[in-house]
This record gives C-alpha cells, structure tokens and sequence, in this order.
C-alpha cells in the first residue's frame, strides 16, 4: 500500500515504504519526479484516520444560482434575488465551498439516521422514489418495492430518494426527505428528518422554526406542482421528526401501547398544518428575480431597468450580509450600483 504524503495542500502518492515494523520509515523520504514533500508523523498509528480524511474533506460544487430551492428563501438566510440576477450579468458563478471532514461526517451520519428511520417505518406505507444499489435503477412514484424490478435485487438493497418537487411559474424547488401514507388511505404525507444531539433533544417540545417554515414551504410547493398534485400527496399537513442517536428522552405515552418497551424513546413527532401566508413575504423576492429572468431570456441582452432592489438587510458593501456576496462589488461599486432602487 502506497504512503501518501502532503504537498501544497494536496495529496500525492510517495514510494511503497511498508508499514511492518521490521521496515520502518526513513526518517527523510524522498520522491523522484515530485517536488520535496513532507512526512506525515506518525502516520502507521493513524492510518485509517488519514484515509478518512483524504476521502472525506473537500470541495462541494455551488449550486447553479439561477435555481431557488425553498430552503434559500427561509427569512434567516436572507436570500437576495439581486445576487442570481448579479451574477448573471457578470458571466459569474457562486464559489464553490470546503467542507471539512467534520462537516461531511454530521451530514453524513444525518443521511444515514434518515435511511434508518425511513427503513423502520411499514415498507407499503413508504411512497416515493426508489434507488437499486445493486444496479443504479430507479422505481419512481411507488410504494416500497419487493425488489427492484430492473435487476431483481432484494428489498434491502433500494435506498429512498427524495421526489423532487417544483413550481412551473417561479421556479422554485425542494424535496421532502420522504412521504408516508399515515392511514393507509392512499393519502401521502411528507415527512422531514432532523437530528440532534440529545441535550437539545431532551428540550425539545415543539419544532424549530426554520424546519418547521421549510415544511410549510413544500407544502405550498406541493401545490404549485401539477404532478405532485396529482399523485395523491397531503397538501394540508406534514410530520416533523427529530431523532437523537446518542441516548433519549422520557415518553410515559409509549407504555399505554400494547408495545413490550420502556417509557424511553430517541425520536419526537410533531405535526405541521399547511398555512402559505407563512412563506408570502419571502416569494415577492422568488418573484422578482423569476421576473427579471423571464426577460432577460426572451429579450437577450443586460435588462438593467428589471434588476430587483436589494434586500433591507445588506445596508453597505462593508456590511456582514455584502461580505458574503459573490457580487458585492458589481451591486455597490460596479456599472450596476447606478441602476440599484
């Protein structure tokens, strides 16, 4: 097994020194066809933690800053539409982001908890999109298949992919983490998955704001979307799970069930009514960008007269929100700050 070794910031394969004891490493390796390079200390007693790592951190393509998702509208992110608008103009695209090992093991482990909960709950009450990993076939818009009908692979082996979900007129999009059909009645319920750690679990007595406006939100986008609309999806309601995989929380209810359990459990289940009023606000800005875009594609060119106002919150272009900005330059300082509301 090749030793790798750190250069300027990147990973490179250095010689095939062994790892057994009998053959220590030199103290002052060197690469031939490589620029000096530097030893990793103690690089056999950390082995697998290295490699999780080099696997791990790195960079995360942007996403394409003409697509909305709902959750870029959630009022604490304070989206701008003259950002999108901005960039387009200025042939830009948003920069990509690092994430770190740590980072990508809390996402990852979020992924996985929601793959466990989605696996716990009856297989004929699970609606959505399924994905073989035996063969990378999908199943769309169906119940729990017995196996995948691309490959014949057994149930254990489809993994749940969320159904993507859109708004024809702005162009806004999200997907549920997934759609259960509660009462068996052919009504599909969303549900978002949420972890936590279990201090902040133990008090929990209602949902969090941002998850709980997100989920309002896919409600609205349900119905906004004709063909979600037609497959039978709960546009009234949605569920909101949070689960901790690090102890749980007392729930005296659980023993009224004809259950053999203890009064203990590591998940809490809320419900979320339907209320668009929620999100109103916040599509006047999906709106204004939408405009300005349905111009801009049929008249070609700069539409300087359609640019949306900036938002309340980015004051000057010293400001925390304008430091963010990819375009910050172009919006205060540029050929574009003369024509800003």
């Amino acid at each position: 097994m090749p030793i790798k070794f750190v250069t300027k910031a990147h990973m490179k394969a250095g010689p095939k020194y062994s790892l057994g004891p009998h053959k220590p490493l030199p103290e002052n390796p060197t690469a031939p066809d490589h620029e000096p390079i530097f030893q990793i200390k103690n690089f056999p007693q950390n082995y697998i933690t290295f490699h999780i790592h080099k696997k791990t951190a790195g960079v995360r393509k942007a996403r394409p800053h003409n697509l909305i998702h709902i959750s870029d509208l959630d009022p604490a992110r304070q989206w701008c539409p003259r950002e999108p608008t901005l960039l387009t103009l200025a042939n830009k695209t948003r920069p990509d982001t690092f994430l770190t090992t740590a980072q990508k093991m809390v996402f990852g482990m979020g992924n996985v908890g929601a793959d466990l909960l989605i696996s716990m709950i009856p297989p004929e009450q699970v609606w959505g999109h399924w994905k073989c990993k035996a063969c990378d076939g999908v199943s769309k818009f169906c119940y729990t298949p017995a196996a995948c009908p691309h490959c014949k692979a057994k149930r254990a082996a489809l993994r749940y992919k969320e159904v993507l979900i859109r708004d024809p007129a702005t162009g806004i999009v999200g997907s549920v983490d997934c759609f259960v059909d509660i009462l068996s009645n052919g009504l599909r319920t969303g549900v978002e998955i949420k972890t936590e750690g279990n201090e902040t679990f133990k008090k929990r007595i209602k949902p969090e704001f941002d998850h709980e406006w997100r989920s309002k939100g896919y409600m609205w986008l349900m119905s906004q979307d004709p063909l979600i609309k037609s497959k039978g999806v709960n546009l009234n309601e949605m569920r909101i799970m949070y689960f901790t995989k690090e102890g749980w929380d007392y729930a005296p209810h659980i023993k009224d069930w004809p259950l053999a359990d203890a009064g203990k459990s590591a998940v809490k289940e809320y419900w979320c009514p339907k209320d668009a009023s929620f999100i109103d606000n916040q599509l006047d800005l999906a709106k204004s960008y939408r405009n300005w875009r349905n111009l801009h594609d049929k008249n070609g060119g700069w539409n300087l007269h359609a640019i949306p106002p900036r938002i309340k919150h980015c004051k000057s272009i010293g400001c925390a929100k304008a430091k963010s900005c990819p375009v910050r330059k172009e919006c205060w300082g540029g050929k574009f700050d003369e024509v800003a509301p």
